[in-house]
């Protein structure tokens, strides 16, 4: 049986604070794998297929399977891990949906493994783009801070798939609503406008972050879908002061 990285369809592997250095030779993206590992009892999510391969599989499964049960697409679905495994969160079709899944077992264990596949997808990209901010900033304390706490902050959100009647598409809810998943590139810059956002005016510091977030291509923010809010960059929160680093960091993005 295939498991999917966590029951209730969240990003959220217990996220280790980030070493400055491994004296095993390891890195973050390591340390996580480790701990989606153990989250997940050492079980594989679809072995040897990716995320995008299982949401092929799953859209060409569940085109046949919609319509036998009469369940109409548009309006589009979405897929959310419940309590008793996928389901479509507020949708007047869940119970039709629901009711199909239980149907076929099968096709639930691959919408649960496609759920599965992408939040540990995140969670890779989360942890690469924090091993690279690690190895390239000037001020390794405050960068393991940074890293710490950014990860606390955003590594937990709840992951979705869409599907419009001819593709799955999986996204992250965001403050704005649901969006495509973060790149590690999107990571890389938003690590880089947190650690300005938490305090530091140090400007060999600032040189030397937008020198990582820069030395490889920029693939640029994932478009979101049609009739969707993109994602907004980072913003000073509540009752924080902003650095005036922060407005060039914005500017840079």
């Amino acid at each position: 049986m295939v498991s999917p990285i966590d029951t209730l369809g969240r990003a959220s592997p217990r996220l280790p604070s980030a070493p400055v250095a491994d004296k095993g030779g390891g890195s973050f993206a390591a340390s996580l794998s480790d701990a989606v590992q153990v989250r997940t009892g050492g079980l594989q999510v679809a072995a040897m297929r990716t995320p995008q391969e299982l949401s092929l599989e799953l859209a060409q499964a569940l085109r046949p399977a919609l319509r036998a049960a009469g369940i109409a697409v548009p309006p589009a679905l979405r897929i959310e891990s419940g309590p008793n495994g996928p389901t479509l969160a507020d949708d007047p079709r869940a119970a039709a949906f629901e009711s199909m899944l239980a149907g076929q077992p099968g096709l639930r264990e691959l919408a649960s493994a496609t759920l599965g596949a992408s939040s540990a997808q995140r969670a890779a990209a989360l942890a690469s783009a924090a091993d690279h901010f690690l190895k390239h900033a000037a001020d390794p304390r405050h960068a393991s801070a940074v890293v710490d706490r950014y990860t606390r902050e955003n590594g937990n959100v709840d992951i979705s798939l869409r599907f419009d009647g001819g593709a799955v598409t999986a996204q992250e809810r965001g403050p704005d609503g649901w969006r495509p998943l973060k790149t590690e590139d999107e990571f890389g810059w938003e690590l880089a406008q947190a650690s300005l956002r938490y305090g530091s005016d140090d400007q060999a510091l600032f040189d030397s972050l937008m020198q990582a977030v820069s030395s490889r291509p920029a693939q640029g923010p994932a478009r979101a879908e049609d009739g969707e809010r993109p994602a907004k960059p980072l913003e000073p929160k509540d009752g924080e002061a902003e650095n005036p680093l922060t407005r060039l960091s914005l500017r840079i993005s």
